[in-house]
């Protein structure tokens, strides 16, 4: 009978029962939180031990499981201890919305088109396929669970159940479910407590004969004496009685004190065993909640504050890793501000030290960008619902819900000038010379206003429901945006003249020039972005969203363009022909964007309450920052250093976002980039993408537009999966997806074509650079000719699958399933097998050869230093599963890049240095030959990081680290939700307590 734990979306409790009652019917002991949490008991950690004490974990699959972030967290608990997943279809859900961990497994569905007894037979086949071993697995998980937590010699295995634990664990490499790290760690202590245990009596045993032995000699030796002072000894009877009698008290007094003191030790060690089983069940449960609010959209503040108290309380791996991805995605805050309503607008002046806010409770505030100060506030009779700055002097002009503009001094606040409007004005915008504003009142009037004249200028530009107006660049156009969709341009050095068409069903909501003026982007209510050429006002193109387009912004170059949509979608695009670029998601609707001065940057915000910042190259998602409203503001500083965003509850927040890992170059490319490398002189580097083979000089990266220059050097008829150089750059090998080999001779220019018969898994340059050594499926390595793409020889031929190799002058390693074998790169004969699990993926050796670093399947990293052929024990550590890794020159640090990120590992340590997040699959990364620079590449991006820039992160000050991305500590009132009747402390010293 098999134990099974059941975990499904409570919106799917009737079928989950169901389902249980079906397995309970099959003789199957179901875990169900219905059932099996008793009362008052912290219900995440009794779901925790039935994960941990099932045999087989069954997820039922439906679009609520899928969104489930508790759903998730189990799903996570039982892949962490290797549990059968079993996953079943309720209710169609697409793939790519589940977790990696349910995606790759095959589903069994079970939905109400399905045969229940086809599904339920499948079900019982894959929950009995191989049971006694899912059985033994269970319970040495369980076993190894409870000795990991109460680190008792006691608990761990002896004598015929720790040789047959043995036995299966080796038997099982293949199985599923695999053996968890956990499981090895116990058994490998066992096998060394036994050991201890065997000594131990083998030492025992001998004083027990030594001493035995002296005691039959002394007892000869006694009775002579005796024999020979018989007389003397009757004389002294009475005082050896007397004397035996108080040796006697003295004996029960010292046993009396030694227990005494061995009960205060054991109760000593009891209280100290209670201490830190309440630490560790206080900190598993703060990891595991700070794990569930880092899923949900603005609440990384309070799932950092949790992981925090996690690691105050208790240092864990989970922790750290909680807090070292939720400081990369929350930049430095500089200073929170408030109106006492809405923020309506975020306007920077022309220098960029300063900012103003426009608020609906009738204030409109400057602010220094650099710490927050106030330098004033001025009053309004109605809400303010846009302020601007002028470009050609220190004035600010604000309009708002009473029809008044107001022309305030930027200095000291003090009104110059207000004029009365007979509407309420909707927006202002000032021309860039700082001559004219254009204001919009809600009648469907652009009033001008002479700043010189501080007065109305002519007559107003008349339309119907307009909204907003815009000057373009240049100042001889203004258009603006109605609420019917009709597009008006106004052409102010042509008299009379102006252009109005119906661009949009329904409402505009936002528009934009582009910064050389020639077109005009409008976004409305009918989901549409459309492109207008200024100059005819025909239409060009229209991007189309699936809801409404909230609002647009440029490049500062004009290239290409961002829209943000209630679709809950940021969306780039090319300018040139509106193809799409790039696609970002939030939670919620998005209602502002925008873009950096350098290009570097954009940043969203919406109603999901967080502030995010995107990589515009990539796409990548660097911040996402919690805010305590709706956001409805944003602004970049004009150096780039500070982002200000304002929300719907009237905060003002800015942030330092200059610790942001900048890449110095880009390079794009047409295709996928799946290798990219420098070479060993690093006077090149050698790339790919899709089909091409590029060869390149580091210096000719510029910027996020630069595509690669010249032609490739080769180009194929099928996609390139690798691409190395040789020792001196003679050679660039090249391997596809369809098993061919091409060698590329960088000075002659020509290419030879291989065809192995087997799949080639790994190829490597022999040192000399006549060679070239390939690994397949099959277990062979192969030696072919450089200059003529013969086949030498095959000194190898074991039918062992070879997974990876790297090499060094003298060194070659080729990595197998469970074993890594060391040979003379010359000779071919075996020198070591170092001590090694699981299969290798990866191999890699330092530029000097004393490191090598193999990753594995699971996500372990092994790390092996060599001396003279010597190489010691691997340090093992885990992180996401290596796409790609690389050692830096200095041998200092290894890059390990992954999916969504590059990992910097401090070798000798194997602390987490710092991480860069990307987009996709890190297909590469390598550094430069100063160690300067570090070389990834993902999707359709080479990016190159000054390593000089990238701070780290250090283990032993990490909670003070993260204390410096908030902004409070937790409230009296969620610290009582969270933690019950525990006694309130500020994780954070110097954080306020709201």
């Amino acid at each position: 009978m098999a134990k099974i734990f059941v975990s499904y979306s409570r919106k799917d409790s009737v079928t989950a029962r169901k389902l249980i009652q079906a397995l309970k019917d099959m003789q199957q002991d179901v875990w169900v939180d219905w059932e099996d949490i008793p009362p008052a008991t912290d219900w995440l950690e009794q779901i925790f031990r039935g994960i941990e004490g099932s045999d087989a974990f069954i997820f039922l699959i439906s679009p609520d499981s899928a969104a489930s972030e508790v759903c998730k967290v189990e799903v996570g608990h039982a892949a962490k201890n290797s549990k059968r997943i079993i996953p079943v279809v309720l209710r169609q859900v697409p793939p790519q919305e589940t977790v990696d961990a349910i995606r790759k497994i095959n589903w069994t569905f079970m939905r109400e088109e399905d045969s229940l007894e086809e599904a339920m037979a499948r079900l019982k086949t894959a929950i009995e396929l191989d049971f006694e071993w899912v059985e033994e697995h269970s319970r040495l998980q369980t076993r190894a669970l409870e000795w990991d937590r109460r680190k008792e010699p006691s608990l761990l295995l002896r004598g015929t159940d720790l040789w047959s634990a043995r036995q299966k664990i080796t038997r099982a490499e293949k199985k599923d479910p695999l053996p968890t790290e956990l499981q090895r760690s116990y058994i490998d202590h066992s096998n060394r407590n036994e050991r201890r245990n065997f000594i131990i009596l083998t030492l025992a045993f001998i004083t027990i004969i030594t001493m035995a032995a002296l005691s039959y000699t002394a007892l000869v030796q006694k009775r002579i004496a005796t024999e020979n002072a018989n007389e003397a000894i009757k004389n002294k009877d009475i005082a050896d009685a007397n004397a035996r009698k108080a040796l006697a008290n003295a004996k029960t007094a010292t046993r009396a004190k030694q227990a005494a003191e061995k009960a205060r030790q054991r109760a000593e060690e009891a209280r100290d065993a209670a201490e830190v089983s309440r630490n560790q069940a206080a900190a598993q449960r703060s990891v595991a909640r700070a794990q569930i609010y880092q899923f949900r959209p603005g609440e990384l503040y309070t799932s950092t504050l949790l992981a925090i108290d996690s690691w105050q309380t208790r240092p864990s791996n989970e922790a750290e890793e909680i807090l070292r991805e939720n400081i990369s995605l929350l930049p430095v805050p500089v200073n929170q501000m408030s109106h006492t309503g809405r923020i309506n607008t975020v306007e920077f002046n022309p220098e960029g030290d300063i900012f103003v806010t426009a608020g609906a409770d009738g204030t409109a505030c400057a602010w220094q960008v650099s710490d927050g100060k106030r330098i004033f506030c001025a009053d309004s009779p109605g809400a303010i619902n846009d302020a601007v700055f002028s470009p050609a002097e220190k004035i600010v002009i604000t309009g708002d819900s009473q029809g008044f503009v107001q022309i305030i001094n930027a200095e000291d606040g003090i009104i110059e000038k207000q004029i009365l409007l007979s509407s309420p004005i909707r927006d202002v915008d000032i021309r860039k010379d700082g001559r004219f504003a254009a204001v919009t009142s809600e009648d469907g009037k652009i009033t001008l206003i002479d700043l010189n004249a501080r007065e109305k200028y002519g007559i107003d530009l008349e339309g119907t429901n307009i909204k907003f107006a815009s000057f373009s660049p240049n100042g001889l156009q203004i258009a603006s945006g109605s609420d019917d969709g009709v597009v008006s341009i106004w052409y102010l050095n042509e008299a009379n003249k102006v252009i109005n068409t119906r661009k949009h069903k329904g409402e505009i909501l936002t528009l934009e020039f582009s910064p050389n003026g020639r077109i005009l982007i409008t976004g409305g209510a009918d989901g549409a972005a459309v492109v207008t050429e200024v100059r005819t006002g025909k239409e060009l193109y229209r991007t189309l969203h699936d809801d409404q387009v909230k609002d647009i912004a440029f490049s500062p170059d004009g290239t290409w363009f961002v829209t943000a949509s209630n679709d809950r979608k940021i969306r780039v695009w090319d300018t040139n022909n509106g193809e799409q670029i790039l696609l970002m998601s939030q939670s919620n609707f998005v209602q502002a964007v925008k873009v950096s001065a350098n290009g570097q940057w954009i940043a969203s915000t919406g109603d999901d309450k967080t502030v995010r910042v995107w990589n515009a190259s990539t796409g990548t998602e660097l911040f996402q920052i919690p805010i305590n409203g709706k956001g409805s503001a944003l602004g970049f500083s004009k150096d780039g250093k500070y982002l200000i965003a304002g929300d719907q509850n009237g905060f003002i927040n800015i942030w330092n976002i200059s610790a942001i890992p900048a890449p110095v170059n880009y390079l794009q490319f047409e295709g996928v980039t799946t290798s990219a490398l420098y070479s060993p002189t690093g006077n090149l580097v050698a790339a790919s993408d899709d089909k091409r083979a590029w060869l390149l000089s580091p210096n000719s990266f510029s910027n996020l537009t630069t595509r690669p220059a010249g032609s490739p050097f080769l180009e194929l008829n099928a996609n390139i999966t690798k691409v190395i150089f040789s020792a001196n750059d003679k050679w660039i090998g090249v391997l596809t997806a369809a098993n061919e080999v091409f060698i590329y001779g960088t000075q002659n220019r020509s290419s030879k074509t291989i065809r192995p018969e087997n799949l080639v898994q790994a190829l490597v340059f022999a040192p000399d650079e006549k060679n070239l050594l390939i690994g397949d499926s099959a277990g062979n390595l192969q030696v072919w000719d450089a200059s003529t793409g013969r086949l030498i020889n095959t000194p190898i031929a074991n039918g062992r699958p070879i997974t990876a190799m790297a090499a060094t002058s003298k060194l070659l390693a080729i990595g197998m399933e469970n074993e890594l074998h060391i040979l003379d790169i010359h000779t071919f004969a075996e020198l070591v097998q170092p001590k090694s699990h699981g299969d290798h993926e990866l191999l890699v050796f330092s530029l000097d050869g004393s490191l090598l670093a193999s990753s594995n399947a699971t996500g372990q990293i092994h790390i092996w230093d060599q001396e003279n052929g010597n190489f010691t024990e691997p340090k093992i550590f885990t992180k996401a599963a290596a796409l790609s890794m690389a050692f830096n020159p200095s041998n200092n640090l290894l890059a390990i890049g992954s999916i969504d990120n590059v990992y910097l590992i401090n070798p000798s340590t194997l602390e987490e240095f710092a991480r860069i997040p990307h987009t996709g699959s890190v297909s590469s990364v390598a550094f430069s030959v100063d160690g300067a620079t570090l070389l990834t590449s993902s999707l359709k991006v080479l990016q190159f990081w000054n390593l000089a820039k990238i701070q780290e992160i250090k283990k032993a000050n990490i909670a003070e680290t993260a204390c410096q991305h908030l902004i409070e500590n937790l409230s009296g009132d969620l610290w009582n939700t969270l933690f019950e009747t525990e006694r309130y402390r500020t994780l954070c010293a110097n954080l306020p307590v709201p």
